[in-house]
């Protein structure tokens, strides 16, 4: 194909949105993939203290340790002891900060399992995609945060699952990689 042609053909689907410069042409049949629903898991659900104010932030790792070991009494940057910065103490941190956390701590709050299934299908991608998406990651490593997402619901406890980041995590596991990087996101349900 030659790049005017490239080019008209780029034209020619701008316009075809609008009815007067519509050109009638040939179409190729693109593969269709049928998205099989994936089944969601339910959140985790934490018991925390209602919040009568607003949140302070912690806006670096050293902020987060620092309080750790002020409203826990421990060092330890574990994902627990994050997620209990907030629902205990009222304490978010900011979704810029990115911790690592051992990749078996960060599973039990998936919301997807992401099994290539029958159809070649994850629920977001095909099977060759996501054997794209491992070799990436064995080459080069996770360079995208998951996302913990801890919804405070109205009857007082937290829901927490991780939103972004399923395959990420899936491949994780399946590469034996033991530290795994996440970010926070909260919200109100």
């Amino acid at each position: 194909m030659k790049l005017t042609q490239i080019g008209e053909d780029i034209v020619d689907d701008i316009l075809a949105d609008f009815p007067q410069f519509r050109k009638e042409r040939e179409i190729k049949a693109q593969p269709k993939v049928t998205p099989q629903p994936s089944k969601a898991r339910p959140p985790t659900t934490i018991k925390g203290e209602e919040h009568e104010t607003f949140s302070d932030w912690l806006r670096s790792i050293d902020q987060v340790r620092q309080a750790c070991q002020d409203k826990l009494g421990t060092p330890k940057l574990t994902l627990a002891n994050c997620i209990k910065l907030y629902t205990e103490h009222n304490l978010k941190i900011d979704d810029f900060v990115v911790i690592k956390f051992q990749t078996n701590t960060v599973y039990p709050f998936r919301e997807y399992d992401r099994e290539v299934g029958a159809d070649d299908w994850t629920g977001k991608m095909t099977g060759e995609e996501y054997q794209e998406l491992l070799r990436s990651i064995q080459k080069e490593g996770i360079d995208n945060p998951g996302t913990i997402e801890i919804t405070n619901r109205k009857d007082g406890n937290y829901d927490v699952l991780l939103g972004e980041g399923n395959h990420r995590l899936k491949a994780a596991i399946e590469l034996e990689i033991n530290a795994f990087p996440i970010s926070f996101y909260y919200r109100f349900g």
